[in-house]
């Protein structure tokens, strides 16, 4: 293996290097205004009107998925997860729309005399 060589008497003269950085202070300071005004020219043509937004919705796997991967995810924390996401405000209110709207849809049926299956039969035929 080859070993790299360093220079014990190597030095960083400060004085030298704050020389070259007054000297191309101009240089140095007009690229940064440069790339901040094309930065900030960039972002006015941007679609500011879109937004995006994403979901994620963590049902309870099948455990065949996680053969192997037992040391990596416990049933305690799927368990958890679900239970969670069972119990969460967002569910609860479904549920409630859900159950309100076949309560309508029973009183649907009975103010107009009709059976479930006739119901379906004539949504079939429309």
């Amino acid at each position: 293996m080859s070993e790299i060589k360093i220079d014990e008497n190597y030095e960083i003269n400060i004085v030298k290097l704050t020389q070259i950085f007054l000297k191309n202070k101009i240089l140095i300071i007009s690229s940064i205004i440069v790339f901040t005004v094309a930065a900030h020219l960039y972002t006015l043509t941007l679609d500011k009107t879109r937004e995006y937004e994403s979901f994620i919705s963590i049902k309870f796997p099948n455990q065949v998925l996680f053969i192997g991967y037992e040391k990596y995810v416990s049933d305690s924390e799927l368990q958890t997860e679900f239970n969670k996401n069972l119990n969460s405000n967002k569910t609860l209110k479904e549920f409630i729309e859900q159950n309100n709207n076949i309560q309508k849809f029973k009183d649907y049926l009975k103010s107009n005399n009709m059976q479930v299956h006739e119901y379906f039969k004539k949504k079939k035929i429309s």
